[in-house]
């Protein structure tokens, strides 16, 4: 999918409602036994980033670990900041490894009362055991499962000459990773955050002259499972 915006695009990346690429959720539940203490949380203040701090590079990441990442806890993304080729390893936290399946223990709120009263009499070594047999969801170690990527979204940019003053950084303050670079005479700049309120991944490319953004788009990811169609200026993977 070829696009041609005069000097600014917009890209969304979020989750179409009623498609998903889940291969399984793992629900884990963690119970808290009251024994009779009560305790007071006291907020602790945070100390927030310094106006202006930035982590930053002058070349393009070589390897995953050199990316730049961002995130709304839910949706993310690992960002390359390449020139030619800007690549963007995606994350959603419902990607995983295995087949659906639901491991609560349906004993656990039968046994709750008996745990606890063992707390009480001072029995820790019964109350952890049947806690442990009773109430802990049924997790098997040969069901475990493995956090997966989502994709990579690959921006195939026209090839330039004369690129110059190349940055690439993370602003920590806004949440904002940035690549900015000149060639031919055109300062590019490069955007991307992830949104918590709109739960969408958004990148920004702009360029200080008319007509200088060119750039194919295509989303890939690893197997041959995924089913990829780009059409009416979306690219939609379903796998199953």
């Amino acid at each position: 999918m070829g696009l041609r915006p005069i000097s600014t695009c917009f890209y969304y990346i979020y989750p179409k409602k009623n498609q998903s690429i889940m291969k399984s959720k793992t629900i884990f539940f963690r119970c808290l036994f009251l024994i009779g203490f009560f305790f007071t949380l006291i907020p602790l203040q945070g100390q927030a980033p310094l106006p202006g701090m930035k982590i930053w590079f002058n070349k393009p990441a070589d390897s995953w670990n050199e990316a730049l990442p961002i995130g709304n806890g839910r949706l993310g993304a690992m960002i390359f900041g390449g020139i030619e080729k800007e690549r963007l390893q995606l994350n959603e936290e419902s990607v995983w490894t295995g087949t659906p399946r639901w491991d609560a223990n349906p004993d656990a709120l039968k046994n709750l009362p008996k745990v606890r009263k063992l707390l009480f009499e001072g029995k820790y070594g019964e109350a952890e055991k049947l806690a442990q047999n009773g109430i802990m969801g049924s997790f098997k170690r040969d069901n475990a499962s493995s956090y997966q990527t989502l994709g990579d979204l690959i921006l195939d940019f026209t090839p330039l000459r004369g690129v110059s003053g190349y940055r690439r950084e993370l602003d920590i303050e806004e949440a904002i990773s940035r690549v900015t670079y000149t060639a031919n005479q055109v300062n590019y700049k490069r955007e991307v955050f992830s949104s918590f309120p709109d739960q969408a991944l958004v990148m920004s490319i702009t360029a200080d002259k008319p007509g200088s953004v060119t750039f194919s788009v295509r989303l890939s990811r690893q197997g041959n499972k995924a089913a990829i169609k780009a059409s009416n200026n979306e690219i939609v993977m379903n796998e199953h």
